[in-house]
């Protein structure tokens, strides 16, 4: 992670006596060569239109994504078109291209979708046969170029057409071209000191004027065209110029800006010559003062209120109203030590307070309320507290951040507004309490026994005393304020840990205690809050002893000194003060439901009772459900408008569950979301939930250690800690008042206050590119910028995708996270369902990203954490392994058909053969003959041959027959049968098999008409041919001479 010099500082308005709302917060990043700037000069800076932050420095072309510089240079090695890393200037172009020139003079296009350089000097040298020398380059809105020359050689090149040589043209124009503009009609102006041309498109640039024409304006209807020198002309388009008559004369002319479509206001070397183009009249205003005698203005810039604001070599700045009345300005230093810019710097924050400073003036920004320049040094950590001494230019990108080039750093300015009321103590000790009162004053008590009383503006009121009256001066009223908490009747009931209960009423003060000979005394003097019910009971929340009731109404009770209060040890059967003897809040429901957030556990019961005995207590804690309390310790509960109750337990989180009926054991709870369904617990993830209150649009406030979020209508909004000015949170339970609305929330040395309508979140939408991509066999990140698909081959298809949403406000400067430690992604592929990135992560990582084409979606939040409708694609194509190939699966259906028909083959041969085996049984009714050699066989022999036979006879026609399947039918071994059929037959197990088949092929080729193939597969061979060479082999005959053999025999027999 990159560690950026932070500067954090809030500048208050001198007109309010604390913090005033709407405080402007100047934050400041500081970048070295140390953060990845390629060097310490920097030569040109712009933004292009993908909202990208590009420079050009000594050593190469570098873009700033809100995270980290890729750097594009010329590397030894390399093939890269950058003949040199010396750029001195960046220009965008419409299609998110980058034009940038060299010191060498030579001109190049930055293709940021091939992330690839392109020399155009070279294009030209090569189609023009001329060395070209730039001097200046003109990308135009329509997507044109023009490119001028040192030597009045110019180019002009169509959009599109950067690496197309056919597309430039070359231009000889008389005199030096000095400046090209595009007007409002799309014609492209080309202003020499010899005269004014118009060019259209594919034709031949048109003489205008001969007068050295410098600014081209649209106003009134009319196209304006002002001479540096101050004359001034009119035309329609397509028209000529008409003189227009002034009367005033000066004598150059250094800017020009247009006012409402109507007034011309020209920065002049004699003041602001502004010129009515209804009337037709002019008038000069002087921009000279007594601390300011030069009469130009060198350089002039307009706001968004149409106020002109000029600059010239002395000091100051003199502002024009929009009704032309000078205002003239000059920040007032205190003799400290200020940051100096070495040319006017100008910028419009998006809140439109402008920031400025006068060459060689301070840095300063205008206080609208007091008209004055406020000046603003500034200073970063870590330099010793001096402030950055000198800047030499500025730069205001799309969203209203200002970037300050200075020598050897670069640093970006943002901007925001607190509308937080800081209340501060000037200790570090915790506010545990905080209060509203029917006046709207706010009051804390502290830990240290201070209760402090403010007015709803944040001016001190006093403290009180332990007399009950309240002074001016510091005075500890009791210690260890834990709860605040006043009447109906404006009494103020105050909570210690340690010293019991007071009441404090018209000045007086009376102190409640425990007192061990009074069972009905508080039976604890550690109170952690005060409330009371629908009947006027004072309910108390110990520490040691559980829950404590007044008997009776508050309101009816005559002597508070003699309250008395029911509980476990008195009269409260039904609480077990052994378990729930620690309560840190109550909450009372209107429908008389009072809720106990003990350390073991949720209470609840009903505040309309008869008999305090007999009240039932019901709870709810952390068991084995899913819809149990996430963790017994419950912190706090929040009733809502929406029917349900928040809770808030110590390390668990939050969950809610329904309001109607709250009077039962173990109630179902459930998790926490917005309207688009993402949990509270997903958003909010960062330190322990501290409290919860909920404002009068039913909005849930969620408060953490450092950071609020609001739950509101429109989703979830969270409030980072630069936002709430840097301040730890207390456990102390917050206040809202109805009446107003205002929330004030207890700190670590004081509390913030603040009205949730003036609590506005940023909607600016920031622009997502994916920026690089980093292959997991790969060390490097390979740069894609705008590439519009990525193709990724099949041997690296594990990968980490990095994006970022463009928006340069968003960092922090309250802690050494300084990227972009807001802004939260989301991602999915496809139609899928968005999947959350972890916060703080900038990437998603892919293994095994599936074949073909995809497309991956990113959406993110801005810097104020709301999200945004920013959805940005990527294209990706993954190469497919062989498996997954359409030819791949081709070439495996084709085997897979083969094998299929193969297999078909063989089944059909097999089924042939059963048929030539049934039809060889008709045939020769199965008769079997065989051999036999003397001695005759035994009646053991012949049971053994008689049971082989038979089985032969049943699979004769069987290929696969072997012997193990024969000494198996004889439940036999191998060799045991092996060695029996040798003695019989005094053949082998194979050559007696072969005997029989042969045996049966001599009757059915004698005695059959079955052809010899069908005889073949009837006595199991399955190759006829083989079967053939078999039976010649056997009988010294072919089976056709065998069968004529036979039937000559037979027909010889016959006769």
């Amino acid at each position: 992670m990159q560690k950026y010099k932070i500067l954090y500082l809030f500048i208050a308005f001198a007109m309010f006596p604390l913090f005033a709302f709407s405080q402007p917060i100047c934050k400041v990043r500081i970048f070295g060569t140390e953060n990845g700037l390629p060097a310490s000069v920097i030569s040109g800076m712009t933004q292009s239109t993908d909202n990208l932050i590009w420079i050009t420095t000594w050593n190469g072309l570098s873009c700033y994504d809100g995270y980290r510089f890729t750097t594009f240079r010329n590397i030894p090695g390399h093939d890269s078109q950058l003949t040199t890393n010396h750029l001195i200037s960046v220009m965008p172009a419409i299609d998110g291209n980058l034009w940038t020139t060299a010191y060498s003079e030579d001109v190049y296009l930055f293709d940021s979708h091939k992330c690839q350089y392109v020399n155009v000097s070279a294009l030209i040298a090569k189609k023009f046969h001329n060395k070209f020398s730039l001097r200046k380059i003109y990308p135009l809105a329509n997507g044109d170029t023009w490119m001028v020359g040192k030597y009045n050689d110019h180019y002009h090149m169509a959009k599109g057409g950067a690496d197309n040589a056919d597309e430039i043209k070359q231009f000889n124009l008389p005199g030096t071209l000095n400046k090209v503009v595009l007007d409002k009609y799309g014609s492209e102006w080309l202003l020499c000191d010899q005269g004014a041309y118009v060019y259209k498109e594919n034709g031949m640039p048109r003489k205008v004027t001969p007068m050295w024409v410098d600014f081209v304006k649209n106003a009134g209807g009319y196209l304006w065209l002002i001479t540096v020198d101050g004359k001034m002309m009119r035309m329609k388009n397509y028209g000529k110029p008409s003189v227009v008559k002034l009367d005033n004369a000066v004598g150059k002319v250094n800017e020009v800006f247009v006012i409402n479509n109507r007034v011309l206001a020209l920065a002049t070397d004699r003041g602001v010559l502004v010129y009515d183009t209804k009337t037709g009249k002019d008038n000069l205003v002087s921009v000279q003062w007594p601390g300011n005698s030069l009469p130009s203005v060198d350089m002039m810039f307009m706001d968004s209120k149409n106020r002109l604001w000029c600059f010239n070599n002395g000091t100051g700045v003199t502002v024009l109203t929009p009704g032309m009345q000078p205002v003239h300005l000059a920040a007032e230093t205190d003799g400290a030590m200020m940051t100096v810019a070495d040319k006017p710097i100008f910028h419009e924050d998006s809140r439109h307070t402008v920031w400025l400073a006068p060459k060689n003036g301070v840095f300063s920004y205008y206080d609208e309320n007091r008209r004055v320049l406020v000046p603003q040094s500034l200073v970063a950590s870590g330099m010793t507290g001096d402030p950055i001494p000198r800047v030499k230019k500025g730069f205001s990108d799309h969203q209203g951040n200002l970037w300050l080039i200075y020598p050897h750093n670069l640093s970006l300015v943002s901007f925001s507004y607190s509308n937080i009321l800081q209340l501060d103590l000037g200790t570090k000790r915790d506010t545990r309490s905080v209060l509203q009162d029917h006046e709207g004053n706010i009051l804390l008590g502290t830990v240290d026994g201070d209760i402090v009383k403010y007015s709803p503006g944040g001016k001190l009121i006093g403290y009180l005393s332990p007399s009950g009256t309240w002074q001016t001066g510091k005075t500890t009223f009791a210690y260890h304020i834990y709860s605040l908490y006043e009447d109906k009747k404006n009494r103020l009931w105050i909570g210690t840990k340690g010293s019991g209960l007071f009441c404090v009423s018209d000045g007086k003060v009376v102190n409640l205690r425990h007192d061990e000979t009074n069972a009905y005394t508080m039976n604890s003097d550690e109170l952690y809050d005060v409330k009371e019910d629908t009947h006027g009971r004072l309910l108390l929340a110990t520490f040691n002893g559980g829950l404590n009731i007044s008997d009776g109404s508050i309101y009816s009770c005559k002597d508070i000194r003699n309250m008395k209060f029911l509980h476990c040890k008195n009269v409260l059967k039904g609480y077990v003060g052994d378990v729930f003897n620690k309560v840190r809040r109550i909450e009372v429901l209107a429908n008389g439901v009072v809720l106990l957030s003990t350390t073991q556990g949720l209470l609840t019961y009903l505040d309309s009772y008869t008999y305090p005995d007999r009240i039932r207590f019901y709870v709810s804690r952390h068991t084995m459900s899913k819809n149990s309390l996430y963790s017994s310790e419950v912190m706090q509960t929040q009733a809502a408008a929406d029917g349900k109750v928040y809770v808030v337990t110590l390390g668990g989180g939050l969950q809610c569950v329904e309001a109607k009926n709250l009077l039962k054991d173990d109630l179902e709870f459930h998790p926490v979301a917005d309207k688009d369904g993402n949990t509270a617990n997903l958003m909010y993830n960062t330190g322990t939930i501290q409290s919860l209150l909920v404002d009068n649009e039913g909005a849930l406030w969620v408060i953490g250690e450092s950071r609020i979020v609001c739950i509101g209508k429109s989703g979830i909004k969270e409030y980072g800690a630069d936002e709430i000015g840097g301040v730890n949170i207390s456990e102390g339970l917050p206040s809202h008042s109805v009446k107003t609305d205002r929330i004030v929330i207890p700190t670590e040395g004081g509390a913030i206050s603040f009205l949730p309508r003036r609590m506005d979140r940023s909607s600016y939408a920031p622009n997502i590119v994916f920026t690089s991509i980093r292959y997991m066999d790969m060390d490097d990140e390979q740069p894609i910028l705008n590439t519009p698909e990525l193709n990724v081959d099949v041997d690296h298809r594990s990968f980490s995708l990095f994006f970022s949403a463009l928006d340069y406000s968003s960092h922090s400067s309250v802690s050494s996270q300084s990227e972009n430690c807001e802004i939260r992604y989301a991602y999915k592929v496809d139609d899928e369902d968005w999947t959350f990135v972890h916060p703080g992560s900038n990437s998603v990582s892919f293994n095994h990203f599936p074949a073909g084409k995809h497309v991956v979606s990113v959406r993110s939040t801005n810097g104020d954490g709301v999200w945004i409708n920013n959805e940005r694609q990527l294209v990706i194509y993954a190469e497919p392994t062989f498996v997954e190939s359409w030819w791949g699966r081709t070439i495996i259906w084709l085997t897979v058909i083969v094998l299929a028909y193969w297999g078909f083959k063989t089944y059909m041969k097999r089924r042939a053969q059963e048929i030539t085996e049934e039809a060889t049984e008709k045939a020769d009714a199965g008769k079997v003959r065989y051999m036999l050699r003397k001695p005759e066989i035994v009646d053991e022999d012949k049971a053994f041959m008689d049971k082989l036979l038979a089985y032969i006879e049943e699979h004769i026609g069987d290929v696969d027959m072997k012997v193990d399947d024969m000494a198996v039918a004889l439940s036999m071994g191998r060799s045991t049968f092996y060695a029996r059929l040798k003695q019989i037959a005094v053949m082998s197990p194979n050559d007696f098999l072969r005997h029989i088949r042969m045996k049966r092929a001599e009757d059915l080729v004698t005695d059959s008409s079955m052809t010899f193939s069908q005889i073949a597969y009837a006595v199991g061979f399955s190759d006829p041919k083989y079967f053939g060479k078999c039976f010649k082999k056997h009988t010294g005959m072919s089976p056709s001479e065998y069968r004529k053999v036979k039937n000559e025999q037979k027909v010889d027999n016959e006769d």
